[in-house]
């Protein structure tokens, strides 16, 4: 026994985790290059899949607005109809995933004032977003389509500043929602004096704007629980303490009732303005073979795109690439939508007046003369017919007027910046090495109508304090517990060095960090012999004498 403890003691490495040659035969390099190009394909991924979502919804927008040729007046429930199921895909896969989960999990019953509450805020959101996108939105022009969705982190916003200031803490973030608020409304300010003072007799243009910032201002409802559990937390109020409570033991039957709730009020909302705007069903049943095939292409392609883009999304959460392949991939399909849009509508615009040979033309004079007088038949390519209809929605404004121009782009990059304000603290999220991914949103799905907003304000929300220094930070007591029976000299040797490695490798008291101390205990079996004659009684035997003298030799 004396001779096996001499060949397996050796000196203890206090920092050397692998072999000299284990190490050496690591490809790192290559390792490297698979996480560059690993996060690139992730980072297109999401851009590109957003960007796909976002502008085949535009343009089921546009196709539903009054006078576009791809699709005729009379074919408008259809587009109609696709905005609809646009909506609820995302409620539809929740239900289903939600009843699968109280089937085969443990699902509890809330209270009913919960079940009240949440079910109202649901109602409000579903019939918000289905009169924003059904109602409103085909009566606007492109540029305003694109980015009043940008609009619905207004209340977030508002809330940011709300629990910051409840918070007893310097908030870092507090001018800037502040700031995303009051961007938010300007925004709205501008888009409602644009379209108002344009033609202040029309009065449904007046009935159309005013759906449409009241209903945005619904929408931003949404995502209310990223801040009652910051709010809850400063509150002394038992009612939203249970509110958060049965918000997480009993998110499965919520969101069963909720799923049902938003699909029954975007049929209802759906199926009472088809009438209403004097359009019929019947259409449906009867389309052309070839607008068939362009509304299953656009329909299918938003749906398909929407569910990926926001698997792709927790992938790059999972993968640790929150801001590079996550918040600025979201932010530039925005952008990227609006150059999809807006390009082609100047090109053709441009090439119509080279070909006038020098004559003088306006936007208004084009739009009288090739947009809204072209030919309805689509015997052609789609691609031209869809970049006049999307040029169509721009002809009830003047943009030969640097003023309607001007008060467009205001509106636009005003709504932008509120969004990227009002998500910045974003950057600065610090995530767990294996995340969950409730623990990082707080709605299991997405929104199809404006799938870059809902991703971006879902995650979850966090107060960060400028004062790092007097920040209370917890410290944590982590017991390890090990039994030792007949180990050999070098198995107890191992198990010293690790407790000592965690001793002194582990994270101190900073601003970064959640400290932690922590105990050993090591159970002995069979840690005691018998001795007869001299010296008798009972005395430590080899192993106990062993593990005694490990101790000593590395403290030592």
């Amino acid at each position: 026994m004396e001779e096996d403890r001499g060949m397996k003691q050796r000196s203890w490495d206090t920092c050397r985790e692998v072999s000299i040659i284990e190490d050496e035969q690591t490809p790192w390099k290559m390792i490297q290059l698979l996480k560059i190009v690993s996060l690139a394909i992730v980072a297109v991924f999401v851009f590109g899949l957003a960007l796909c979502s976002k502008s085949t919804f535009l343009l089921l927008i546009t196709l539903s607005n009054e006078g576009t040729k791809v699709l005729p007046d009379d074919m408008k429930p259809v587009a109609l109809l696709c905005i609809g199921c646009a909506l609820i895909i995302s409620s539809v896969l929740l239900l289903l995933k939600s009843i699968w989960k109280s089937c085969y999990k443990t699902s509890k019953l809330p209270r009913k004032s919960t079940i009240a509450l949440v079910l109202f805020f649901e109602f409000l959101v579903a019939m918000g977003a289905a009169i924003l996108t059904i109602v409103a939105m085909p009566h606007l022009d492109i540029v305003t389509n694109v980015t009043i969705l940008n609009g619905v982190a207004v209340l977030s916003a508002l809330l940011q500043v709300i629990t910051q200031c409840s918070a007893k803490e310097r908030n870092r973030f507090l001018l800037p929602s502040i700031f995303a608020f009051i961007l938010i409304l300007l925004g709205y300010a501008l888009f409602l004096y644009l379209y108002i003072t344009k033609h202040p007799t029309d009065i449904k243009m007046i009935i159309w704007v005013g759906l449409a910032v009241g209903a945005s201002f619904l929408v931003s409802f949404n995502w209310w629980e990223n801040y009652l559990r910051l709010i809850s937390k400063s509150s002394s109020s038992v009612f939203l303490k249970n509110l958060c409570k049965d918000l997480t033991k009993c998110q499965n039957m919520l969101n069963i009732l909720t799923s049902l709730l938003r699909i029954a009020v975007t049929a209802c909302v759906l199926g009472a303005f088809v009438p209403l705007d004097k359009m019929d069903w019947n259409i449906v049943t009867s389309i052309p073979s070839r607008e068939t095939k362009i509304i299953a292409i656009i329909i299918g392609v938003q749906l398909i795109s929407s569910a990926l883009c926001h698997w792709f999304s927790l992938v790059a959460c999972k993968m640790h690439a929150l801001r590079r392949c996550f918040i600025l991939p979201l932010y530039l399909a925005s952008l990227a939508v609006m150059v999809l849009f807006i390009v082609p509508v100047i090109v053709y615009y441009q090439d119509y007046r080279t070909s006038l040979n020098g004559t003088a033309i306006n936007f208004t004079g084009y739009c009288n003369q090739v947009v809204d007088g072209r030919n309805q038949s689509l015997n052609g390519s789609v691609f031209p017919q869809l970049v006049l209809d999307v040029t169509h929605t721009l002809c009830f404004l003047d943009m030969s007027k640097i003023a309607d121009i001007g008060l467009l782009t205001g509106s636009a990059v005003s709504w932008w910046l509120g969004l990227l304000l009002a998500t910045l603290h974003l950057w600065y999220l610090n995530m767990d090495r294996i995340q969950r991914t409730q623990d990082l949103f707080i709605r299991r799905l997405y929104e199809g109508a404006f799938i870059e907003q809902s991703l971006l304000l879902n995650t979850r929300f966090d107060i960060l304090s400028k004062d790092r220094k007097n920040k209370v930070v917890d410290t944590l007591m982590v017991y390890l517990c090990a039994t030792m029976w007949h180990e050999t000299y070098d198995e107890m040797m191992n198990i010293i060095i690790s407790i000592f490695r965690l001793d002194k490798y582990r994270p101190k008291t900073d601003q970064k960090y959640t400290d932690f101390t922590f105990e050993t205990h090591i159970y002995f079996d069979d840690a005691f012999k018998d001795v007869k004659g001299n010296g008798r009684g009972r005395h430590l035997n080899i192993y106990a004498q062993h593990l005694v003298e490990i101790l000593t030799e590395v403290y030592g």
